[in-house]
């Protein structure tokens, strides 16, 4: 088969449409990632079609990803070789969306009453995602920091000794950090 070319100016607004149409259809379907794909074709299409990043935003958040954490496959003890059931929504991938659309919408000089109000809506997504994201975050750096700390100890108690035999005191004036050894 030979290649489609991609389709002239004129009907990529419409093409947009179309697939973000298709995608607004298959949402309630919970046919996921079909509607994904549908709301990326628009984007490819019209890169500033407003709704499509709205529509693919809230798909983003639905959809089952696959844990990303290091630790699980690394982690993981060969007697339990089962896959980490996947976490519900790519809220990162969902907030940059939202943060476009709003991006959009805030640079339109007239605004009717319903953008408007979708760019309130968005605002309070924004924030709403934001917050889950940073929840994320700081979630993954505690398990990750513990992780550390576990291998640490795991190496050094070869010689009798624990990360707890060591503390870090940060100096005030230059913000660098200094290393001591307790004896416990």
């Amino acid at each position: 088969p030979t290649p489609i070319p991609y389709p002239p100016q004129e009907y990529r607004s419409l093409l947009s449409t179309y697939h973000n149409n298709a995608a607004a259809c298959l949402l309630p379907l919970g046919r996921l990632s079909e509607c994904l794909e549908n709301c990326s074709i628009a984007l490819a299409y019209d890169p500033l079609y407003i709704k499509a990043y709205i529509r693919r935003a809230k798909v983003l958040e639905k959809m089952p990803q696959e844990s990303s954490s290091p630790w699980d496959a690394a982690g993981s003890s060969s007697a339990d070789s089962s896959t980490p059931p996947p976490s519900i929504g790519d809220f990162e991938g969902a907030l940059a969306d939202v943060k476009k659309a709003i991006e959009l919408l805030s640079s339109k000089q007239q605004r009717t009453k319903p953008e408007q109000r979708t760019l309130q809506a968005l605002n309070l997504d924004s924030k709403r995602l934001q917050k889950i994201v940073d929840e994320r975050m700081e979630k993954m750096k505690a398990e990750t920091m513990g992780k550390l700390k576990d291998l640490g100890n795991s190496l050094l108690s070869n010689f009798g000794l624990s990360l707890d035999n060591f503390s870090a005191t940060q100096d005030p004036n230059t913000g660098g950090y200094s290393i001591g050894f307790n004896n416990k």
